[in-house]
Formats: structure tokens, sequence, C-alpha cells
């Protein structure tokens, strides 16, 4: 797994881990994270090699992902789903990014 990043998130971020349990586990989908992220100036992550999906809905600002050889800006009410296996790169775009 490869993981690189700067997590410049504003204080009211809310960030819950959760741990699932074995029955969670064996369902075709269950919830590891999630959260509301208020991204900064430097936020960036980079990653690859995890075996999740990410799913990502921008409420305001602007963010970037450069994925599947693809480089998109993520506006208010765009939605992506990123398979973390393959290498995907998201960073802020605006003073704040609301995702």
């Amino acid at each position: 797994m490869f993981l690189k990043y700067d997590l410049d998130i504003g204080e009211r971020s809310i960030w819950n881990i959760n741990t699932p349990t074995s029955f969670a586990q064996k369902l075709p989908f269950f919830l590891n994270e999630g959260g509301r992220f208020w991204a900064q100036d430097n936020y960036y992550t980079i990653r690859e090699g995890k075996s999740d999906y990410l799913f990502v809905y921008t409420l305001s600002g602007v963010g970037g992902l450069v994925y599947a050889g693809k480089t998109q800006t993520l506006t208010p009410h765009k939605a992506v789903i990123v398979d973390c296996r393959q290498r995907s790169h998201f960073f802020s775009k605006s003073d704040v990014w609301d995702y």
C-alpha cells in the first residue's frame, strides 16, 4: 500500500472510523470511515493499493482528482467513486473545499 498526505483540514471537520464486525466484513460492501471535511490550501492525499472504495461528494469549494490517467475538477454537487487499489490523488483547489 502507498499513502502520502497532508491532512490540512479545518477544526470543524468530522472523521468517524468504524471497526466492521465479522458479519459486516462478509457483506459485499461495508463502511470503514465516513466524515465531512473542510480541506484547506495544502490538503492532498495520494493512495494506492488499499482494498476499499472511496465515495467523495463536494458540497462547496473546489477539489481536484487525478485518477485513471485523467484529471477532474470536483465542483459542488459532483460525486466520484474511486477504487483505492488504483492510484488516486485528491487535492484542494480553493481556500476551502467542503466535501
